[in-house]
């Protein structure tokens, strides 16, 4: 339940969805490793993350409503005995465009404040283990 004061000093109470609360969320993953060679050993990796829409405020105003989506990363990594690794990745696979919020900013103004999740992404990480 919300409950807020109008202008008139009266308190009205409703039934709100939770801000940032989707109806449903998941998310999940695969992972194969094997050996490679005498070198080392060779990983794949897919992930994934869903969720469905959802308020970024408490009153359900629709211009919060954060829309659903689907979203999978990937990677291939090879550790070496040595010690040494090398992983490529791709966050984002989809690169799709998402608010991770949206909410008033010069409310009077009727301004909407809104931040966007991160886009495709990919990189190549070296690392060692001593």
């Amino acid at each position: 339940d919300v409950s807020k004061s109008t202008p008139s000093g009266a308190v009205v109470t409703a039934d709100r969805e939770m801000a940032f609360a989707p109806k449903w969320s998941g998310s999940g993953g695969v992972t194969y490793t094997t050996p490679a060679s005498e070198l080392g050993e060779l990983t794949v990796d897919w992930n994934f993350s869903a969720r469905s829409s959802r308020f970024a405020g408490n009153f359900g105003d629709p211009g919060t409503k954060l829309d659903s989506y689907f979203k999978h990363n990937a990677s291939v990594a090879f550790d070496f005995e040595a010690g040494w690794n090398v992983r490529a990745f791709v966050e984002n696979i989809g690169n799709v465009k998402n608010f991770t919020y949206l909410g008033p900013s010069f409310a009077s103004l009727g301004i909407i404040q809104a931040r966007y999740a991160m886009p495709r992404t990919y990189g190549l990480a070296v690392g060692l283990k001593w």
